[in-house]
Protein backbone atom coordinates (compact mmCIF):
# COMPACT_ATOMS: atom_id res chain seq x y z
CA UNK A 1 0.00 0.00 0.00
CA UNK A 2 1.38 3.42 -0.98
CA UNK A 3 1.58 6.22 1.60
CA UNK A 4 0.31 9.78 1.19
CA UNK A 5 3.97 10.77 0.95
CA UNK A 6 4.36 8.56 -2.14
CA UNK A 7 1.33 10.10 -3.82
CA UNK A 8 2.62 13.60 -3.03
CA UNK A 9 5.98 12.75 -4.64
CA UNK A 10 4.24 11.21 -7.65
CA UNK A 11 2.04 14.28 -8.06
CA UNK A 12 5.07 16.55 -7.75
CA UNK A 13 6.97 14.51 -10.34
CA UNK A 14 4.06 14.68 -12.83
CA UNK A 15 3.80 18.42 -12.25
CA UNK A 16 7.50 18.89 -12.98
CA UNK A 17 7.25 16.78 -16.16
CA UNK A 18 4.25 18.83 -17.30
CA UNK A 19 6.14 22.04 -16.54
CA UNK A 20 9.13 20.90 -18.59
CA UNK A 21 6.89 19.90 -21.50
CA UNK A 22 5.20 23.30 -21.35
CA UNK A 23 8.62 24.97 -21.26
CA UNK A 24 9.65 23.09 -24.42
CA UNK A 25 6.45 24.12 -26.16
CA UNK A 26 7.04 27.76 -25.20
CA UNK A 27 10.67 27.60 -26.38
CA UNK A 28 9.55 26.48 -29.83
CA UNK A 29 6.56 28.82 -29.99
CA UNK A 30 8.73 31.78 -30.85
CA UNK A 31 12.31 32.05 -31.96
CA UNK A 32 14.72 34.24 -29.93
CA UNK A 33 14.36 37.07 -32.43
CA UNK A 34 10.60 37.14 -31.90
CA UNK A 35 9.62 35.45 -35.17
CA UNK A 36 6.64 33.12 -35.49
CA UNK A 37 6.23 29.52 -34.32
CA UNK A 38 8.57 26.74 -35.37
CA UNK A 39 8.56 26.45 -39.15
CA UNK A 40 8.09 23.35 -41.28
CA UNK A 41 11.41 23.89 -43.05
CA UNK A 42 14.53 25.92 -42.43
CA UNK A 43 16.71 26.29 -45.53
CA UNK A 44 20.23 27.46 -44.67
CA UNK A 45 22.21 28.76 -47.65
CA UNK A 46 25.94 29.11 -47.02
CA UNK A 47 26.82 31.37 -49.94
CA UNK A 48 30.51 31.96 -50.53
CA UNK A 49 30.66 34.67 -53.19
CA UNK A 50 34.06 35.92 -52.10
CA UNK A 51 35.49 35.09 -55.52
CA UNK A 52 34.52 35.42 -59.19
CA UNK A 53 30.92 34.39 -58.36
CA UNK A 54 30.26 37.64 -56.49
CA UNK A 55 27.52 39.01 -58.75
CA UNK A 56 25.88 35.61 -59.17
CA UNK A 57 25.38 35.38 -55.42
CA UNK A 58 23.22 38.50 -55.28
CA UNK A 59 21.35 37.33 -58.37
CA UNK A 60 20.51 34.00 -56.72
CA UNK A 61 19.17 35.69 -53.60
CA UNK A 62 16.98 37.82 -55.86
CA UNK A 63 15.69 34.58 -57.39
CA UNK A 64 14.81 33.32 -53.89
CA UNK A 65 12.96 36.58 -53.18
CA UNK A 66 10.75 36.02 -56.22
CA UNK A 67 9.27 32.97 -54.46
CA UNK A 68 7.54 35.24 -51.95
CA UNK A 69 7.17 35.25 -48.16
CA UNK A 70 6.18 32.50 -45.76
CA UNK A 71 5.56 31.72 -42.09
CA UNK A 72 6.07 28.00 -42.70
CA UNK A 73 9.46 28.15 -44.41
CA UNK A 74 12.51 30.09 -43.28
CA UNK A 75 15.10 30.69 -46.00
CA UNK A 76 18.26 32.15 -44.49
CA UNK A 77 21.41 33.19 -46.32
CA UNK A 78 24.90 33.97 -45.14
CA UNK A 79 26.64 35.63 -48.08
CA UNK A 80 30.26 36.74 -48.18
CA UNK A 81 31.07 38.96 -51.13
CA UNK A 82 34.31 39.76 -52.95
CA UNK A 83 36.81 42.55 -52.58
CA UNK A 84 35.90 45.23 -50.03
CA UNK A 85 32.38 43.90 -49.40
CA UNK A 86 31.68 42.12 -46.11
CA UNK A 87 29.58 39.11 -45.09
CA UNK A 88 25.90 39.46 -44.16
CA UNK A 89 23.05 37.30 -42.93
CA UNK A 90 19.66 37.73 -44.57
CA UNK A 91 16.16 36.41 -43.87
CA UNK A 92 14.54 35.90 -47.27
CA UNK A 93 11.05 34.64 -46.47
CA UNK A 94 10.03 36.93 -43.59
CA UNK A 95 10.21 40.47 -44.88
CA UNK A 96 7.85 43.37 -45.39
CA UNK A 97 5.71 43.09 -48.51
CA UNK A 98 6.70 46.62 -49.50
CA UNK A 99 10.38 46.29 -48.57
CA UNK A 100 12.69 48.45 -50.65
CA UNK A 101 16.03 47.30 -52.02
CA UNK A 102 19.13 47.80 -49.93
CA UNK A 103 22.58 48.84 -51.12
CA UNK A 104 23.16 45.34 -52.52
CA UNK A 105 19.86 45.34 -54.41
CA UNK A 106 18.12 42.95 -52.00
CA UNK A 107 14.68 43.25 -50.39
CA UNK A 108 15.40 40.44 -47.91
CA UNK A 109 15.69 41.50 -44.28
CA UNK A 110 19.31 42.08 -43.33
CA UNK A 111 19.69 40.53 -39.89
CA UNK A 112 23.39 41.00 -39.31
CA UNK A 113 26.58 42.39 -40.83
CA UNK A 114 29.46 40.09 -39.91
CA UNK A 115 32.38 42.00 -41.34
CA UNK A 116 34.97 39.94 -43.20
CA UNK A 117 34.46 36.19 -42.75
CA UNK A 118 36.60 33.31 -44.01
CA UNK A 119 34.00 31.17 -45.80
CA UNK A 120 36.75 28.68 -46.66
CA UNK A 121 36.79 27.67 -42.98
CA UNK A 122 34.41 24.80 -42.20
CA UNK A 123 33.76 26.23 -38.73
CA UNK A 124 31.83 29.05 -40.40
CA UNK A 125 29.27 26.47 -41.58
CA UNK A 126 28.86 25.42 -37.95
CA UNK A 127 28.53 29.03 -36.74
CA UNK A 128 25.94 29.88 -39.39
CA UNK A 129 23.96 26.68 -38.76
CA UNK A 130 23.93 27.31 -35.00
CA UNK A 131 22.57 30.80 -35.56
CA UNK A 132 19.84 29.39 -37.82
CA UNK A 133 18.89 26.58 -35.43
CA UNK A 134 18.91 28.80 -32.34
CA UNK A 135 16.88 31.61 -33.90
CA UNK A 136 14.73 29.87 -36.51
CA UNK A 137 13.92 26.34 -35.27
CA UNK A 138 12.13 24.07 -37.73
CA UNK A 139 10.86 20.55 -38.14
CA UNK A 140 13.16 19.89 -41.09
CA UNK A 141 16.45 21.41 -42.19
CA UNK A 142 18.19 21.81 -45.53
CA UNK A 143 21.75 23.11 -45.87
CA UNK A 144 22.97 24.37 -49.25
CA UNK A 145 26.70 24.93 -49.78
CA UNK A 146 26.98 27.47 -52.62
CA UNK A 147 30.28 28.10 -54.40
CA UNK A 148 32.92 26.43 -56.57
CA UNK A 149 33.50 22.72 -56.02
CA UNK A 150 36.16 20.20 -57.02
CA UNK A 151 35.23 16.93 -55.32
CA UNK A 152 37.53 15.30 -52.77
CA UNK A 153 40.81 15.91 -54.52
CA UNK A 154 43.83 17.43 -52.83
CA UNK A 155 46.04 18.64 -55.64
CA UNK A 156 49.79 19.05 -55.00
CA UNK A 157 49.75 22.86 -54.97
CA UNK A 158 46.15 23.70 -54.11
CA UNK A 159 43.48 22.19 -51.93
CA UNK A 160 40.34 21.11 -53.74
CA UNK A 161 36.99 20.72 -52.07
CA UNK A 162 34.15 23.22 -51.83
CA UNK A 163 33.65 26.87 -50.83
CA UNK A 164 36.78 28.63 -52.05
CA UNK A 165 37.37 31.98 -50.32
CA UNK A 166 39.52 34.20 -52.51
CA UNK A 167 40.65 36.51 -49.72
CA UNK A 168 41.87 33.77 -47.39
CA UNK A 169 42.87 31.34 -50.15
CA UNK A 170 41.22 28.55 -48.17
CA UNK A 171 38.71 25.90 -49.23
CA UNK A 172 36.69 23.35 -47.26
CA UNK A 173 37.93 19.81 -47.88
CA UNK A 174 35.71 16.73 -47.97
CA UNK A 175 36.94 15.65 -44.55
CA UNK A 176 36.28 19.12 -43.11
CA UNK A 177 32.81 19.15 -44.62
CA UNK A 178 32.23 15.90 -42.76
CA UNK A 179 33.29 17.56 -39.50
CA UNK A 180 30.94 20.47 -40.17
CA UNK A 181 27.97 18.19 -40.84
CA UNK A 182 28.74 16.17 -37.72
CA UNK A 183 28.57 19.36 -35.68
CA UNK A 184 25.33 20.44 -37.38
CA UNK A 185 23.82 17.06 -36.52
CA UNK A 186 24.73 17.74 -32.90
CA UNK A 187 23.00 21.12 -33.03
CA UNK A 188 19.80 19.72 -34.51
CA UNK A 189 19.85 16.40 -32.66
CA UNK A 190 19.45 14.36 -35.84
CA UNK A 191 20.93 14.10 -39.35
CA UNK A 192 20.11 17.08 -41.51
CA UNK A 193 17.30 16.10 -43.88
CA UNK A 194 18.86 17.52 -47.05
CA UNK A 195 22.35 18.61 -48.01
CA UNK A 196 22.61 20.42 -51.32
CA UNK A 197 25.87 21.38 -52.99
CA UNK A 198 25.33 24.07 -55.59
CA UNK A 199 28.87 23.57 -56.86
CA UNK A 200 30.76 21.55 -59.44
CA UNK A 201 31.88 17.93 -59.23
CA UNK A 202 30.70 17.17 -55.68
CA UNK A 203 28.53 14.05 -56.18
CA UNK A 204 31.34 11.60 -55.40
CA UNK A 205 31.25 8.47 -53.30
CA UNK A 206 34.38 9.66 -51.47
CA UNK A 207 32.65 12.92 -50.50
CA UNK A 208 29.31 11.31 -49.68
CA UNK A 209 30.97 8.69 -47.50
CA UNK A 210 32.34 11.46 -45.27
CA UNK A 211 28.78 12.73 -44.74
CA UNK A 212 26.70 9.57 -44.62
CA UNK A 213 25.77 9.64 -40.90
CA UNK A 214 24.92 13.33 -40.88
CA UNK A 215 22.72 13.99 -43.93
CA UNK A 216 19.79 11.89 -45.13
CA UNK A 217 19.80 13.01 -48.78
CA UNK A 218 22.53 14.65 -50.83
CA UNK A 219 21.74 16.66 -53.97
CA UNK A 220 24.76 17.44 -56.15
CA UNK A 221 26.32 17.15 -59.60
CA UNK A 222 28.87 14.70 -60.95
CA UNK A 223 29.83 17.23 -63.62
CA UNK A 224 30.60 20.94 -63.56
CA UNK A 225 27.65 23.31 -63.24
CA UNK A 226 26.98 26.35 -65.45
CA UNK A 227 27.67 29.71 -63.80
CA UNK A 228 23.97 30.25 -63.07
CA UNK A 229 23.90 27.22 -60.78
CA UNK A 230 20.56 26.15 -59.34
CA UNK A 231 17.30 27.84 -60.42
CA UNK A 232 16.20 29.12 -57.00
CA UNK A 233 12.90 30.76 -57.93
CA UNK A 234 11.06 27.56 -58.99
CA UNK A 235 12.69 25.53 -56.20
CA UNK A 236 11.77 28.01 -53.46
CA UNK A 237 8.31 28.68 -54.92
CA UNK A 238 7.46 24.98 -54.87
CA UNK A 239 8.67 24.68 -51.26
CA UNK A 240 6.67 27.70 -50.11
CA UNK A 241 3.54 26.37 -51.80
CA UNK A 242 3.96 22.95 -50.19
CA UNK A 243 5.83 23.28 -46.88
CA UNK A 244 4.71 19.74 -45.94
CA UNK A 245 6.92 18.34 -48.72
CA UNK A 246 9.08 15.40 -47.65
CA UNK A 247 12.88 15.56 -47.78
CA UNK A 248 13.07 13.01 -50.59
CA UNK A 249 10.49 14.85 -52.68
CA UNK A 250 12.21 18.19 -52.15
CA UNK A 251 15.49 16.58 -53.19
CA UNK A 252 13.93 15.23 -56.36
CA UNK A 253 12.27 18.57 -57.06
CA UNK A 254 15.68 20.30 -56.98
CA UNK A 255 17.18 17.77 -59.40
CA UNK A 256 14.24 18.10 -61.79
CA UNK A 257 14.21 21.91 -61.66
CA UNK A 258 17.95 22.09 -62.29
CA UNK A 259 17.72 19.70 -65.21
CA UNK A 260 14.88 21.70 -66.75
CA UNK A 261 16.89 24.90 -66.41
CA UNK A 262 19.84 23.28 -68.23
CA UNK A 263 17.99 21.82 -71.23
CA UNK A 264 19.58 24.32 -73.59
CA UNK A 265 23.06 23.76 -72.16
CA UNK A 266 25.13 22.30 -75.00
CA UNK A 267 27.98 21.03 -72.84
CA UNK A 268 25.84 18.63 -70.84
CA UNK A 269 24.91 18.63 -67.15
CA UNK A 270 24.16 16.16 -64.37
CA UNK A 271 22.24 16.30 -61.11
CA UNK A 272 21.48 13.36 -58.85
CA UNK A 273 20.09 12.61 -55.40
CA UNK A 274 21.53 9.92 -53.17
CA UNK A 275 20.00 8.26 -50.13
CA UNK A 276 22.90 8.04 -47.68
CA UNK A 277 21.37 5.14 -45.75
CA UNK A 278 22.44 2.88 -48.62
CA UNK A 279 26.03 4.14 -48.79
CA UNK A 280 27.52 1.63 -46.32
CA UNK A 281 26.16 -1.28 -48.38
CA UNK A 282 27.38 0.29 -51.64
CA UNK A 283 30.85 0.87 -50.17
CA UNK A 284 31.01 -2.74 -48.96
CA UNK A 285 30.08 -4.04 -52.42
CA UNK A 286 32.62 -1.71 -54.09
CA UNK A 287 35.21 -3.08 -51.67
CA UNK A 288 34.33 -6.67 -52.54
CA UNK A 289 34.36 -5.86 -56.27
CA UNK A 290 37.81 -4.31 -55.90
CA UNK A 291 39.14 -7.39 -54.13
CA UNK A 292 37.66 -9.75 -56.73
CA UNK A 293 39.16 -7.62 -59.48
CA UNK A 294 42.56 -7.61 -57.77
CA UNK A 295 42.50 -11.43 -57.75
CA UNK A 296 41.45 -11.49 -61.39
CA UNK A 297 44.20 -9.14 -62.56
CA UNK A 298 46.74 -11.96 -62.76
CA UNK A 299 47.89 -11.45 -66.34
CA UNK A 300 48.95 -8.61 -68.61
CA UNK A 301 45.96 -9.30 -70.86
CA UNK A 302 43.46 -8.87 -68.04
CA UNK A 303 45.15 -5.68 -66.86
CA UNK A 304 44.98 -4.42 -70.44
CA UNK A 305 41.23 -5.06 -70.53
CA UNK A 306 40.80 -3.23 -67.23
CA UNK A 307 42.68 -0.27 -68.72
CA UNK A 308 40.39 -0.33 -71.75
CA UNK A 309 37.43 -0.15 -69.38
CA UNK A 310 38.82 2.88 -67.62
CA UNK A 311 39.63 4.54 -70.95
CA UNK A 312 36.05 4.03 -72.14
CA UNK A 313 34.30 4.94 -68.87
CA UNK A 314 32.28 8.14 -68.48
CA UNK A 315 34.52 10.98 -67.37
CA UNK A 316 33.94 14.55 -66.36
CA UNK A 317 35.74 17.92 -66.26
CA UNK A 318 38.32 16.40 -63.92
CA UNK A 319 39.40 13.36 -65.92
CA UNK A 320 40.37 11.44 -62.79
CA UNK A 321 36.69 11.40 -61.76
CA UNK A 322 34.80 8.61 -63.50
CA UNK A 323 31.24 7.39 -63.23
CA UNK A 324 31.16 4.40 -60.88
CA UNK A 325 28.25 2.59 -62.52
CA UNK A 326 29.50 3.06 -66.06
CA UNK A 327 32.98 1.79 -65.16
CA UNK A 328 31.60 -1.34 -63.49
CA UNK A 329 29.40 -2.07 -66.52
CA UNK A 330 32.41 -1.81 -68.84
CA UNK A 331 34.57 -4.03 -66.64
CA UNK A 332 31.84 -6.69 -66.72
CA UNK A 333 31.56 -6.46 -70.52
CA UNK A 334 35.28 -6.26 -71.32
CA UNK A 335 36.66 -8.86 -68.91
CA UNK A 336 33.90 -11.50 -69.15
CA UNK A 337 34.96 -13.30 -65.95
CA UNK A 338 32.10 -14.94 -63.97
CA UNK A 339 33.26 -13.89 -60.50
CA UNK A 340 33.97 -10.34 -61.67
CA UNK A 341 30.56 -10.19 -63.34
CA UNK A 342 28.80 -11.37 -60.18
CA UNK A 343 30.63 -8.89 -57.94
CA UNK A 344 30.05 -6.08 -60.44
CA UNK A 345 26.32 -6.77 -60.75
CA UNK A 346 26.03 -6.62 -56.97
CA UNK A 347 27.68 -3.19 -57.02
CA UNK A 348 25.20 -2.03 -59.66
CA UNK A 349 22.29 -3.29 -57.60
CA UNK A 350 23.55 -1.44 -54.51
CA UNK A 351 24.12 1.68 -56.61
CA UNK A 352 20.55 1.57 -57.96
CA UNK A 353 19.26 1.65 -54.38
CA UNK A 354 21.53 4.55 -53.44
CA UNK A 355 20.58 6.77 -56.39
CA UNK A 356 17.12 8.24 -55.80
CA UNK A 357 17.03 10.18 -59.07
CA UNK A 358 19.55 10.96 -61.80
CA UNK A 359 18.94 13.70 -64.34
CA UNK A 360 21.11 14.46 -67.38
CA UNK A 361 21.13 17.01 -70.19
CA UNK A 362 23.22 17.04 -73.34
CA UNK A 363 25.27 14.14 -74.68
CA UNK A 364 28.66 14.59 -73.04
CA UNK A 365 27.54 12.90 -69.81
CA UNK A 366 25.01 10.49 -71.31
CA UNK A 367 26.50 7.48 -69.49
CA UNK A 368 26.50 9.07 -66.03
CA UNK A 369 24.64 6.97 -63.47
CA UNK A 370 24.67 9.38 -60.52
CA UNK A 371 27.90 8.96 -58.55
CA UNK A 372 31.57 9.44 -59.43
CA UNK A 373 34.68 7.82 -57.98
CA UNK A 374 38.38 8.62 -58.14
CA UNK A 375 40.35 6.73 -60.82
CA UNK A 376 43.44 8.59 -62.11
CA UNK A 377 45.08 7.39 -65.29
CA UNK A 378 48.67 7.71 -64.04
CA UNK A 379 49.60 8.72 -60.48
CA UNK A 380 47.38 7.99 -57.48
CA UNK A 381 47.21 10.92 -55.04
CA UNK A 382 48.68 9.72 -51.73
CA UNK A 383 46.45 12.14 -49.81
CA UNK A 384 43.53 9.87 -50.65
CA UNK A 385 44.41 8.13 -47.39
CA UNK A 386 42.89 11.10 -45.51
CA UNK A 387 39.42 9.94 -46.60
CA UNK A 388 37.23 7.43 -44.78
CA UNK A 389 36.60 5.64 -48.08
CA UNK A 390 40.31 4.79 -48.30
CA UNK A 391 39.68 2.02 -45.76
CA UNK A 392 38.34 -0.05 -48.67
CA UNK A 393 40.34 -1.81 -51.38
CA UNK A 394 39.42 0.57 -54.21
CA UNK A 395 42.76 2.41 -54.16
CA UNK A 396 44.69 -0.89 -54.13
CA UNK A 397 42.81 -2.05 -57.23
CA UNK A 398 43.34 1.26 -59.02
CA UNK A 399 47.07 1.14 -58.32
CA UNK A 400 47.25 -2.35 -59.87
CA UNK A 401 45.60 -1.09 -63.05
CA UNK A 402 47.64 2.09 -63.48
CA UNK A 403 51.05 0.74 -62.43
Amino acid sequence: MHSKKFYFKQTLFLFIVALLQFSCVVSFAASPDGSAARAKWCVMVFMNADNDLDRQGVKDICEMELAGVSNDVNILVQIDRAREKTARRYMVTKRAANASKDDWGLTSTKIEDLGEVDMGDYKQIINFSKWCVDNYPAEKYALVIWNHGAGWRLAPNAQKGISYDEQSGKIITAAELGLALEAVRGLIGKPIELLGMDACLMQMIEVAYELKENASYIVASEETEPGEGWPYEPICSALLKNPEITPVDLSKLIAEAYSQSCISNKKGTTMSVIDTSYLPALAAEADNFSKVLISALNSDERIRKARISIAEAQKFEVAAYIDLGDFVKRIIANMDIPEVKQAGETVLMALSKTIVINRLTGSSAKNATGLTIYFPRMTFNAKYSSLKFSAFAWDEMVNMVIK
